[in-house]
């Protein structure tokens, strides 16, 4: 196997280091693992209000 070249493992350093600076925080899900949004959130909202993809549990479910 070829060593990665110097530009490849600038390109590795990058994004390691761009990596390090992002924050990930693990979303709930229900019982059958669909992701549970809260729309206080800012970040949720903005997926919840523009996203027609996905169905919305609130709309198809009555409870």
């Amino acid at each position: 196997m070829t060593e990665p070249s110097n530009i490849q493992q600038e390109l590795l350093r990058r994004i390691s280091e761009a990596n390090r600076h992002l924050q990930f925080y693990k979303l709930e899900s229900d019982d059958q693992g669909r992701l549970l949004l809260d729309r206080t959130n800012p970040h949720h909202r903005e997926w919840v209000e523009h996203d027609d993809a996905y169905e919305r549990i609130d709309e198809t479910e009555t409870t």
